[in-house]
């Protein structure tokens, strides 16, 4: 048995509708505002999401700027036929060195 494919035929309404870029850009504009308008609405809700990612994006941030930063130099180190996990625990030593020796530096010089 042959299966007829129903068209969808456009109505005159439809049809204007969908070229209409009037009405197209009115209902976007009024959903917009509609999401707007609950949203405001709701946003006690969204106290403590905000209130949780201002406490973890900071390191969240920081770690992915130490990463595309020193993943470069580790890179590097590879190369010369070092153990990645070697490389990443001595660059990660001599960051600790320069923030010791930075700090036992500035602590002295502030205080006076």
């Amino acid at each position: 048995m042959e299966q007829k494919e129903k068209q969808f035929n456009l109505s005159w309404f439809f049809k204007w509708f969908l070229d209409n870029k009037a009405v197209t850009v009115f209902l976007v504009a009024l959903l917009l505002g509609l999401n707007i308008f609950i949203l405001s609405k709701i946003s006690f809700l969204f106290i403590p999401v905000i209130d949780f990612l201002s406490v973890v994006m900071l390191p969240v941030i920081l770690s992915g700027l130490l990463f595309y930063l020193l993943n470069p130099l580790v890179d590097l180190m590879e190369k010369y036929k070092i153990n990645r996990v070697l490389a990443i625990s001595i660059i990660f030593v001599i960051i600790a060195i320069f923030l010791i020796v930075g700090l036992a530096v500035a602590i002295p010089n502030l205080q006076r």
